[in-house]
Parts: structure tokens; C-alpha cells; sequence
């Protein structure tokens, strides 16, 4: 397989893993690594729908894999099982077409002094989850929907003895007059520290108040300081929409289509789908990007 980022290919990411399992009866508050035990063929049928719309990197189900959040539902003692058949789940989906990554979220604390959580705490939970995906077989990291800029250093620096590439993505909500961080930090300010603490990609996903307009004003500001670094986007399919089903996304895989284009055209190297996006969605991405990439 080539290698993870190729300067001049544009990288298919895979959609959401969170909204699909809903579809299929997860409980929202529910966590969903629980899925990777008691309804595992549910996550590999996931993952295998995204490897077959042409996506070429495939999400470990362990954004909620580390010890500290898993204690938050009693599941601390099953971390190392829950952790390992996520990658095992991801690799059979595979079947050798895409990459796998090792997702890694937010801790759900604050770090002192907002909290009681300090960065070696902090440190230390990451690399125990990083050690249990990397001898399961990831490929490299993706730390996503990261809001502070202090949470997203210290984890990108401990994922570094690792020696995989990481890829570091923050959540930004668009304000009556910028787009920032729950933090308050702009896309430029939040990018320039998970670059300074070793990054190999730095982008943006989720937010739900973020437009797909939006997100392309993001990726301006991280092309403008990411110089050889490959810079992310996988937004929601739009805000959601509470109905009476749960929650709906009105951006349709034709209109998700025409945004990754113009994501392409201005130079993002790697596009995915978050919340709301489905392989329908990714289907359309990899198509507008596969044109792309023969014809740079």
C-alpha cells in the first residue's frame, strides 16, 4: 500500500460511525465501542460500506476508547478488548483497500488549572490507548474533535513515540463574527500548536453550526499556516434537525459533492464526512476526488 499522505493525491476519508449505529438502534448517551463486543457485526457492516464507496481510510469505532471516558459508563475494565476489536473490525472491513487509523477524541475533562486533570494524567491515558491500537495494527492516528489547543499538545506528544503519522482535527463553531474553538482559539492559533507539538496533518470536523462555507474559510486559515502539511476537512452533513426520529442532516451526497471539490480545488489533501454524512456521501466525495487526482 502507498504511503499515508502523497503530496500530490487528494486522501478519501471515511463518513460518520456515530449517526450510522444510531440508524441502527444505538441509544443516543450510549457508548458506542460497547457495539464492538455485543453488536460487532453492526460496526463491521459500517465500516465495510465506506470501504466499498471508496473511501481509503477507515476510523477505529475508539473515539471514546480511553480509559478516563470509558470509566465514565463502568467500561474501564474492558478497555484493552474494546480498543483492540475496533482495529480488528476496521482491518477485516478492509480488506487491504484503505488504511486504518486509530481515533482518538477528547478525554471529557478539563486540564489544570480549568480542571483537576493533569497533563501527565492526560499523557499517560493516551499512550496506554495508542498502545493497545498499535499492537492491534493501526496505520497511523486521527485526534478529532479536539477543542483545546492544550488537550490536542499534550496528546499529539504523547502519540509521538509511536513513530505513525498523526493527524490532529479540531471542532470550530462559527460566532457572529469568526469561526473559533470552544476555547476561543481561531483555526490559525489551534493549527500552529498541534503543528508545534509534532502533527503530521492538521484540519477540522464537526461543529454544528458550521456551514460547508464554513469550513472552507477554516481550511484558508490552515493552508495559510500549514506550508508542506497536509490540512483535513470532514464537516457534518450540515446542522441537524431534531424530528421526531432523532435527528436529520440536510446536506445531500450531490451537495456534499460539489463542497469536496471546491475543498479539493483550494488545496485540502484530506476529506471526510462527520456527523450526518453516510456512504452515500463519501461515494460522491471519492468520486469528484478520483477525477481530481488523475487530472492534477
Amino acid at each position: 500500500m502507498k504511503p499515508l499522505f502523497l503530496n500530490h493525491e487528494t486522501l478519501v476519508m471515511d463518513g460518520a460511525m456515530g449517526t450510522e449505529l444510531i440508524k441502527r438502534g444505538l441509544v443516543q448517551g450510549q457508548p458506542s465501542m460497547i457495539w464492538n463486543v455485543e453488536r460487532s457485526s453492526d460496526v463491521l457492516a459500517v465500516h465495510r460500506s465506506y470501504a466499498d464507496a471508496g473511501c481509503q481510510c477507515l476510523t477505529t469505532n475508539t473515539f471514546g476508547g480511553s480509559t478516563l471516558m470509558l470509566d465514565k459508563y463502568g467500561l474501564a475494565d474492558r478497555f484493552e478488548e474494546l480498543n483492540r476489536l475496533a482495529v480488528h473490525l476496521a482491518r477485516e472491513a478492509a480488506e487491504g483497500r484503505c488504511f486504518i487509523l486509530g481515533d482518538i477524541g477528547p478525554c471529557g475533562e478539563f486540564l489544570e488549572p480549568l480542571g483537576d486533570l493533569s497533563d501527565l494524567q492526560l499523557s499517560e491515558a493516551v499512550k496506554q490507548q495508542a498502545g493497545v491500537l498499535v499492537a492491534a495494527g493501526v496505520d497511523g492516528f486521527i485526534v478529532e474533535t479536539m477543542s483545546d489547543p492544550a488537550e490536542m499538545h499534550v496528546t499529539v506528544s504523547a502519540l509521538k513515540s509511536f513513530n505513525l503519522p498523526i493527524i490532529s482535527s479540531y471542532t470550530f463553531e462559527r460566532t457572529a463574527n469568526s469561526r473559533q474553538t470552544m476555547m476561543g482559539t481561531s483555526p490559525r492559533e489551534a493549527a500552529l500548536v498541534a503543528i508545534h507539538a509534532g502533527a503530521d496533518a492538521i484540519g477540522a470536523n464537526c461543529g454544528t453550526s458550521m456551514s460547508l462555507d464554513d469550513y472552507l474559510a477554516v481550511a484558508e486559515e490552515l493552508l495559510g499556516c500549514a506550508h508542506e502539511l497536509p490540512v483535513l476537512l470532514q464537516p457534518n452533513a450540515g446542522t441537524p434537525i431534531s424530528t421526531d426520529d432523532g435527528y436529520a442532516y440536510g446536506v445531500t451526497p450531490a451537495d456534499f459533492a460539489v463542497w469536496a471539490k471546491a475543498a479539493a480545488d483550494a488545496g485540502v489533501k484530506i476529506i471526510g464526512g462527520c456527523c450526518g454524512t453516510t456512504p452515500a456521501h463519501i461515494a460522491a466525495v471519492a468520486e469528484v476526488i478520483k477525477e481530481a487526482n488523475q487530472n492534477p
